[in-house]
C-alpha cells in the first residue's frame, strides 16, 4: 500500500480532506458507508466521534511540548553523571549504530529513571556492562520504528542545503553525527513526529519493565532454576539477555536467552510454561510405555513460578551419518501424529530444533488449539466441508512442507515455512522494506524480496542441508506407527492428556502472525507517525481480515494491541470456551463452540483405519512440490513412427478404465449441501503463475484447469459414454459450487458492492472457463437451465475486461474470447450470435488497446520486461492470436489479421533455430515441449491459423519444425493434457486432420494405445504422488478419462486445448 503526506498542518483543509486522506487507506472499499462500518467494528466509534477527537487534539501542541522539554532537561545529579558517563565511555560503539542520537535523549530519560532499580540486582556479573549493552538494544528496538521516518529526513536535509562535506557519505555522517546532536534541529523533529515519540518512550519503557522482570523473576528463583537447568550447581551471575526471539506480546514482553557466566543458556518466557511442562511428562510418559518400533523423543525441560517461565536452551547439533538422519525424519512422524492428536497449530520452523537425530519443538503455546469452526455441519457447502477437513489435518500443524505464494502472476515465488520446510535459502514472502544508498545522503528506502537463510530447524551431515523429499517415507512410517498405537490404546492416551492439559491457559490463533506484523511496518510510515490518529485509522485495517465468523468481535483487542506496537494475542483455558486478549479482558460475543480439550479428545475419538489413511494422503500431498518430478513422472513413451502394434486396446479394456477412473472420482469427492442442493469437490494442490508452480494444499477450487468445472466436464462426457445417471448427477453436483459462485459475483456486481475487485476471467484458471463448462454440458445433456443461464450471464465479466492486465488464455481475456468463440459457433439463434459477437469484438478492441509493442511491426501482451514476453499457447501470445484468427474467420476485420501478423513477427524473434523450438518468454532461456509452452503450442497456433484461412510464406515451414520438434521431444515426459503425453498427442491428431495426413493419424491412433496400455489402463490408480492423485482436467485423473473418451467413435467431444 502506498500512502502520501496529503494532510499538512500548513495548509489550509476541512474535514472532508481528513476523510478522503484516511479512505485512501482503504483502497478496497468502495463508500463511505463501508468506511464507517470499519470504525464501528474496530473502535465502536462514528465519523462524528472521530471528527471531535480530530478537533480536540489537534494539536495539543502545549502537552507535547512540555513532554519534549522534559527529555532534554536533566538535573546534573551524580546518577545523570554516571549516565553520561556510560555514553561518552562507548560513543564510538553507539554513533556505529544508526541514527543512534535521535534516540540519545529518550533512552537518557529512561535510564534515569530505572538506573537505580537496575544497579540493585545482584544476579548481575556488570551492572556497567549490562547497561552498555542495554543501551544499544533499545537503540536498535527504537530504529525499527523509526528508520523510514530518519531516512526521509535525511532527504530533506538534503534537499534543504542543511548537510555539510565533500561526499555523500560525509554529508550522511554531518546529518547522523552533527545535525543529531544539535537540540534545536532534534527538537523540532520531536515536535513534528509526534506520534513517533510517543511510540518511542512507549517502547522504551515497556522494554526496561520487561526486563526488570526478568531481573527480579530470576533472581527470586534462581535456586530452583539452577536446580532444574544445572544439577543443583550454581549458574553463576548474569551476563547478559538477549531479548527479542519471537513476536513481542503484553506490553513489548518477547521470549528471551539468558546468559550466565557459567556458560549456560536458558530460554525465558513472560509466561507460566504449564503447557511444556505438560509435554514434557506426555513425552516421558510416551518413553515409557515401550511401544514396539517407536523410538524415544526428546522435550525441553521447563519451570514456571507466578506467571514467568524458564526453559532449556535447546542448540543446533548436526548428526553424524544418515542413519541418524533417517531417526530424526522417524521422530518427525512420531511427533506429527501426536501434535495431530493433539489439534496443534503453528509448529513452523522457528518452532523446532534439529538436535542431531532428535527433532524438538520450543514453542506449546498452540499444543492444543480450540477450533474456530461453526459447530453445525449439517448445512456446509462441498467447498466448506474440504476447508474443514483440510483445517482438521495435519496440514493445519504447519510441521509439515507449507507453501505460501509470493505471487500469483507471472513470476511466482513460494516460501515455505513449515516445521521441517525451508532448508535453503528462500526470498522472503512478501516485499520489505529495504535501504539502499546506505550511509550516504542517497539513502532511500525501497521494498524488495530479501533472502532468509535456513532456521535449524533440519538436519545436517558436515554443514550439508538433506533432501527432506528422501525421507517421506520415514516420517510416514512414524507417523502410522503412533497412530496405531494411539488407535490401540484410546482411552488410555484420552485419559493421559486430560490429566496433563485439563485447565491450561492455551494460545488462540485468530490470525497469522505475518499479517499482525505487515500491518505493524505499514503503520510506521512517515505519514502516520504526524499525528496519531492517521495511524490509529491505518490499524482499522484489520478488521478487512475476517475469515471465519464472528471474527469481527476480536478486532477491538487487535487494535489495542497493535497500536502499542505487539502482536496481538489471544488465550483460552483448555477446559472452557470463553477467549481472553493480552490483557486478560473477556472478548464479549466470541465463544468457542466447543473446549479445546474436548476438540483434541472427539480427534483422538475418530482416529481410525480411514482417518489415518487421509492423513497419510495429506503427508504426500505435502510433499508432491517438494520432490523432482523429472524421473518420477516418466511415462517413458516414444511417438509411434510406423510400428503400429498388431492390435489395438480393446474397447472393453477402455470401458472398463473409464468406470474405473469415474467411480475413483466419485468415492473420493467431498460431499456437501446448501439449499437443498447436494454438491461436490475434491483435494488437490493450487498452482500459480505461468510456470503453473504448485503450492498450497486446498479443494481443487472452479476452474476448468484442474478444478470442479474441468472435472464435471469430463463426468458429463462420461455418464452419455456409460448410460450411467451417477455420472450425470456427480457432474451437476461438480458444477453447482461454480454456479453458486457466479450468482454471488453477479449479485455483487448489481449492487456495486465489490467495485474495485478484479476477477480472473480467463477459461482455464478463470471464470469464463465455468461458463465453458456450463454450455457444454447443457447442449450434451439437454439441461436448458445451463445454457440460459449462460446466455444471460456471459456477457457480466466484459467489465473486468477493462478492469484486469491479463491477457493470455490461461487467465485473461483471450480465453475469454475463446469461450465466447466456443459458445458462438454451437449457437443458431440469430440474437444470441450478435449478442456473443458483440461482446467477442469488445475484448478483441481491449487486446488491441493493451498490446506491448516490441518493434513497430511485433507485439506481445504484458510488461516488457525480460520475465515477460511469453509466447506458448496457454500463457502467451500463440494462444492469443489462436482466439483472434477465430474471430476474424467470422467478422473478417482488416486489423485482427494486422495484430496477429504482429504476434507472429515476435514469436519468430524468439525462435531458436538450435532447439528447433521457440524460447518461452523475453529472457530466451526456457525452452519447453508442451501445450502451455513451446513448439507443441505453437504448432497448434499454426494449424489454428491454416484451418482458419491464414497464410503466409513462412507457416507451412513453421508447421513442420514444430510438428518435427513435437514428435521427438514432446513425449514420455508426463501424462497430462497441459504438458505431457496426453495434450501432445492431441495437438498431432488436430494436425493429421487440418494436413489431411493418414500417416499421421495412423501413427497418432497407435501411440494412443501405447499411452492406454502402459499409462492409464496400468497405472491410473497409483496416484500422482505416493497414495495421491491429482483429480483435475489438465492435469489429472479426469485428464486420463477425457483422453479416453476423445478415441471414442461414438462420441464428440470437444478438443479442450483449443477451447473447441
Amino acid at each position: 500500500m502506498k500512502m502520501n503526506n496529503t494532510i499538512n498542518i500548513e495548509k489550509d483543509y476541512d474535514f472532508t480532506d481528513v476523510i478522503n486522506y484516511w479512505m485512501s487507506l482503504f483502497p478496497e472499499i468502495n463508500n463511505i458507508n463501508e468506511f464507517e462500518d470499519i470504525l464501528k467494528e474496530v473502535k465502536q466509534s462514528s465519523l462524528q466521534d472521530l471528527e471531535q477527537e480530530w478537533n480536540k487534539q489537534e494539536y495539543d501542541s502545549n502537552k507535547h511540548n512540555t513532554e519534549i522539554l522534559e527529555l532534554f532537561n536533566f538535573n546534573p545529579d551524580e546518577k545523570t553523571k554516571k549516565i553520561e558517563a556510560i555514553f561518552t565511555k562507548n560513543e564510538k560503539d553507539y554513533e556505529k549504530l544508526q541514527f543512534f542520537n535521535f534516540f540519545r535523549p529518550i533512552i537518557k530519560y529512561y535510564l534515569c529513571e530505572y538506573y537505580d532499580v537496575i544497579n540493585n540486582y545482584e544476579v548481575l556479573k556488570s551492572n556497567e556492562m549490562f547497561l552498555q549493552s542495554l543501551i544499544a538494544k533499545i537503540a536498535e528496538l527504537l530504529y525499527q520504528i523509526s528508520y523510514r521516518t530518519l531516512v526521509l529526513e535525511v532527504n530533506i536535509a538534503k534537499s534543504n542545503d542543511l548537510l555539510i562535506g565533500e561526499s555523500s557519505e560525509e554529508r550522511f555522517l554531518y546529518f547522523q553525527n552533527s545535525l543529531l546532536k544539535d537540540e534545536s534541529f532534534l527538537k523540532d523533529l520531536y515536535t513534528e513526529y509526534g506520534c513517533l515519540i510517543s511510540l518511542m518512550k512507549l517502547n522504551t519503557k515497556n522494554y526496561l519493565d520487561f526486563i526488570i522482570e526478568i531481573l527480579e523473576h530470576t533472581s527470586a528463583e534462581i535456586k530452583k532454576i539452577s536446580t532444574v537447568f544445572n544439577g543443583g550447581k550454581a549458574l553463576g551471575n548474569l551476563l547478559n539477555i538477549e531479548t527479542g526471539s519471537g513476536d513481542t506480546h503484553q506490553g513489548g514482553k518477547s521470549v528471551s536467552i539468558l546468559y550466565f557466566v557459567t556458560g549456560v543458556k536458558l530460554i525465558y518466557k513472560p509466561r507460566e510454561l504449564n503447557f511444556e511442562e505438560g509435554y514434557y511428562n506426555l513425552i516421558n510418559w510416551i518413553n515409557e510405555q515401550n511401544v514396539p518400533g517407536m523410538k524415544k523423543l526428546k522435550a525441553a525441560k521447563s519451570l514456571s513460578v507466578n506467571g514467568s517461565g524458564w526453559m532449556e536452551f535447546i542448540p543446533f547439533e548436526e548428526c553424524m551419518d544418515e542413519d541418524q538422519v533417517n531417526n530424526f525424519y522417524y521422530r518427525i512422524g512420531h511427533l506429527l501424529c501426536l501434535l495431530h492428536a493433539l489439534n496443534a497449530r503453528d509448529f513452523h520452523s522457528e518452532n523446532l530444533i534439529a538436535n542431531s537425530e532428535h527433532p524438538v519443538l520450543v514453542d506449546l503455546e498452540s499444543l492444543i488449539h480450540g477450533s474456530l469452526e461453526k459447530e453445525d455441519n449439517s448445512i456446509a457447502g462441498a467447498m466448506e466441508n474440504c476447508a474443514k477437513l483440510i483445517e482438521s489435518s495435519v496440514i493445519s500443524i504447519l510441521l509439515l512442507p507449507s507453501r505460501i505464494v509470493l505471487n500469483d502472476k507471472s513470476n511466482v515465488n513460494v516460501f515455505d515455512l513449515g516445521g521441517v520446510g525451508g532448508s535453503k535459502e528462500q526470498l522472503s514472502p512478501f516485499r520489505s522494506e529495504v535501504i539502499q544508498h546506505n550511509n550516504t545522503d542517497n539513502i532511500k528506502v525501497t521494498r524488495d524480496f530479501v533472502t532468509l537463510e535456513p532456521n535449524n530447524n533440519n538436519p545436517k551431515i558436515k554443514n550439508h542441508n538433506q533432501q527432506i523429499e528422501q525421507f517421506l517415507n520415514q516420517i510416514q512410517e512414524g507417523f502410522k506407527q503412533t497412530y496405531d498405537w494411539i488407535l490401540d490404546n484410546k482411552e488410555k492416551f484420552i485419559n493421559k492428556i486430560l490429566e496433563l492439559f485439563s485447565n491450561q491457559t492455551c494460545r488462540i490463533l485468530f490470525k497469522h502472525t505475518f499479517i499482525y506484523g505487515r500491518l505493524l511496518r505499514s503503520s510506521y510510515h512517515p505519514d502516520l507517525l504526524r499525528n496519531p490518529i492517521h495511524r490509529e485509522i491505518l490499524l482499522h485495517r484489520i478488521a478487512l481480515y475476517k475469515f471465519k465468523e464472528n471474527f469481527e468481535k476480536v478486532s477491538p483487542h487487535e487494535l489495542k494491541d497493535l497500536l502499542i506496537g505487539d502482536i496481538p494475542y489471544f488465550t483460552t483455558n483448555t477446559s472452557l470456551k470463553t477467549v481472553k486478549d493480552s490483557r486478560g479482558q473477556i472478548v464479549n460475543g466470541y465463544n468457542l463452540n466447543v473446549t479445546p480439550l474436548e476438540t483434541s479428545i472427539k480427534k483422538i475419538r475418530e482416529f481410525s483405519t480411514k482417518d489415518l489413511k487421509n492423513q497419510l494422503k495429506f503427508i504426500d500431498l505435502s510433499f508432491i512440490h517438494t520432490e523432482n518430478k523429472n524421473d518420477s513422472a516418466l511415462t517413458n513413451v516414444t511417438f509411434s513412427k510406423g510400428n503400429h502394434l498388431s492390435e489395438n486396446s480393446s474397447i472393453e479394456d477402455q470401458n472398463l478404465s473409464l468406470l474405473k477412473i469415474g467411480n475413483h472420482l466419485l468415492e473420493n469427492s467431498i460431499m456437501g449441501k446448501t439449499d437443498s442442493e447436494i454438491d461436490r469437490t475434491w483435494i488437490g494442490l493450487m498452482m500459480s503463475g505461468k510456470d503453473e508452480i504448485t503450492t498450497r494444499i486446498a479443494s481443487v477450487d472452479f476452474d476448468l484447469y484442474k478444478g470442479n468445472s474441468g472435472i464435471s466436464l469430463f463426468l458429463g462426457y462420461l455418464s452419455i459414454a456409460t448410460r450411467n445417471e451417477e455420472f450425470k448427477k456427480a457432474a451437476i453436483q461438480s458444477l453447482t459450487p461454480c454456479i453458486k459462485l457466479l450468482n454471488n459475483i453477479i449479485e455483487h456486481k448489481k449492487n456495486n458492492t465489490e467495485e474495485n475487485e478484479i476477477y480472473s476471467i480467463g477459461a482455464f484458471s478463470g471464470l469464463s472457463g465455468i461458463f465453458y463448462a456450463m454450455f457444454h454440458l447443457g447442449k450434451s445433456l439437454n439441461i436448458e437451465k445451463f445454457i440460459d443461464f449462460t446466455y444471460e450471464n456471459i456477457g457480466f465479466l466484459l467489465e473486468d475486461v477493462k478492469k484486469g492486465r491479463d491477457y493470455d488464455l490461461i487467465g485473461g481475456s483471450a480465453g475469454y474470447l475463446g469461450v465466447v468463440l466456443s459458445i458462438y459457433n454451437k449457437t443458431t439463434d440469430k440474437s444470441k450470435k450478435a449478442m456473443l459477437l458483440k461482446i467477442a469484438n469488445e475484448i478483441y478492441q481491449d487486446l488491441e488497446n493493451n498490446a506491448t509493442y516490441y518493434s513497430n511491426d511485433s507485439v506481445f501482451w504484458g510488461p516488457n520486461l525480460e520475465t515477460e514476453g511469453y509466447t506458448g499457447f496457454a500463457h502467451g501470445t500463440s494462444g492469443i492470436s489462436a482466439m483472434l484468427i477465430r474471430l476474424h474467420k467470422i467478422t473478417k476485420n482488416p486489423n485482427i489479421l494486422k495484430l496477429v501478423e504482429k504476434t507472429l513477427n515476435y514469436e519468430r524473434l524468439m525462435f531458436s533455430s538450435k532447439d528447433a523450438n521457440w524460447y518461452t518468454n523475453l529472457s530466451r532461456v526456457g525452452i519447453s515441449v508442451g501445450w502451455c509452452h513451446g513448439a507443441p503450442g505453437i504448432l497448434l497456433n499454426r494449424l489454428i491459423l491454416k484451418d482458419n484461412g491464414y497464410h503466409d510464406n513462412i507457416i507451412d515451414h513453421e508447421i513442420q519444425v514444430a510438428l518435427d520438434t513435437t514428435i521427438q521431444k514432446g513425449f514420455g515426459n508426463n501424462n497430462t493434457w497441459c504438458h505431457g503425453d496426453i495434450g501432445n498427442l492431441e495437438i498431432l491428431q488436430y494436425a493429421a486432420k487440418v494436413l489431411d495426413d493418414s500417416y499421421l493419424e495412423n501413427n497418432c491412433l497407435a501411440t494412443y494405445h501405447e499411452i492406454f496400455r502402459n499409462s492409464i489402463n496400468s497405472n491410473w490408480d497409483e496416484g500422482y504422488s505416493g497414495t495421491v492423485n491429482i483429480y483435475g482436467l489438465l492435469v489429472g485423473l479426469a485428464g486420463d478419462g477425457y483422453s479416453v473418451l476423445k478415441h471414442r467413435a461414438d462420441l464428440s467431444i470437444p478438443g479442450i486445448l483449443w477451447l473447441e
